[in-house]
This record gives C-alpha cells, structure tokens and sequence, in this order.
C-alpha cells in the first residue's frame, strides 16, 4: 500500500519544531495556545488530534509561527481532502482555513519551494473541488484559493 501523501511529504527529520517556531515566545497567547494544543507532537499525532476537533483546532495554525505551520500544514492538507471529499463538514471550514493559509503566506516568511508547491497543489485541489461539487458558499471558497495560489506566486518572487 502506498504512502498517504499527507505522509510523505518532506518534514525537517528532527527535531520537531520549538516553542520559538510556533512564536509561542512572542508574547502571544494564541501562538502559545497552538504549542500547548501541536507543540511536540508528530504528524500522525497532530493528525489525531485535529481530527478529533477540526473546528476547533484549525485556528491554532493561524497563529503557529511560519516555520510550525510549515511542518504541520499536511495535517490541513489531508483534512481538506478527506473532509470535503466526503462531505462531512460545513463548506465554510474550507474558507476559514483558505484565510489562515493566505494570512501565513503574508507574514514575509521566506518559505522553501517544496512547501510553497504543497500549498499550491492544495489550491488548485480546491478550487477544482469546489467547481465539480458546486459547495454552498462556492464564490467565496473559490475566491480565497484564488488568493492563496497568488500569494504563493508572490512568495516564490521573494525566494
């Protein structure tokens, strides 16, 4: 059987990102909140984690310093993929979640083309999803994957 794709993506080998990657140092409790909840756990634990409480949990990669949201972003990836492919959560988490990807690409981070790609191949995923399943709230799920695919384009002009 293959490797999930969410599994095989490249990740540092070790070690597993600090509280200063999550920029739970910043004095921001919202970051230190996503250390508590993310802070040394693997991708197949944060996974289970997520999974449990996607609502929940999807704001802490708003506030995960850039090089934390980095390494777990698979986690959002798969959710994306698997949730909406089977339908089971509001269209708007797609959205929400679109929002916290655009934002973290604006922080001026200077991220590695490989996972600059992973999110582009995820916008494109989604808007494609999106325009074969007509979601509810189409038009703005749409809109914020547009802009996501935009920010990675500026964010490669910085590389």
């Amino acid at each position: 059987m293959p490797i999930p794709k969410w599994q095989g993506l490249p990740r540092p080998k070790a070690p597993l990102p600090d509280p200063h990657d999550f920029a739970a140092d910043s004095g921001c409790w919202d970051a230190l909140n996503a250390w508590e909840n993310f802070g040394k756990l693997t991708l197949p634990q944060a996974w289970e984690l997520f999974s449990k409480n996607p609502l929940h949990y999807q704001e802490d990669f708003m506030f995960m310093g850039p090089a934390a949201f980095a390494y777990y972003f698979p986690v959002l990836d798969r959710h994306l993929r698997e949730a909406q492919a089977a339908d089971e959560d509001d269209d708007n988490e797609a959205w929400i979640i679109g929002c916290g990807v655009e934002d973290q690409l604006a922080s001026g981070h200077r991220f590695e083309e490989s996972f600059l790609q992973e999110v582009a191949d995820l916008a494109v995923y989604m808007r494609d999803f999106v325009a074969k399943q007509g979601l509810e709230d189409c038009e703005n799920i749409t809109a914020i994957w547009e802009r996501v695919e935009a920010a990675v384009t500026k964010s490669r002009e910085q590389i």
